[in-house]
């Protein structure tokens, strides 16, 4: 249709063809696997990660996401209501 060939190896390198279709296969299971675990109570945190509670080691900041805050509500009477945020835990991206 658009008359595009698509070469998966070099021509004068013929065994690298399985190596790299073998790769591809590798990292998109690897990122099939990648999940979300927690939410963990954070403990400390720097510039560059964070120490979270139930995990020993510390975490780089950019494996962290904060979870959407959960709201309470409190009914004072009919006509008003307190609607507050609880406290904000944060999920750790971890392989499985």
């Amino acid at each position: 249709m658009l008359d595009i060939t698509w070469n998966l190896h070099t021509p004068w390198r013929l065994q690298s063809s399985g190596q790299v279709e073998r790769m591809n296969q590798t990292l998109k299971n690897q990122i099939k696997k990648i999940s979300w675990d927690g939410p963990h109570q954070v403990i400390l945190t720097t510039f560059t990660a964070v120490k979270v509670a139930g995990i020993d080691s510390w975490i780089h900041y950019t494996r962290v996401k904060k979870v959407p805050a959960q709201w309470e509500t409190q009914v004072l009477s009919p006509t008003r209501m307190i609607i507050r945020a609880k406290e904000p835990h944060y999920r750790i991206l971890e392989k499985r």
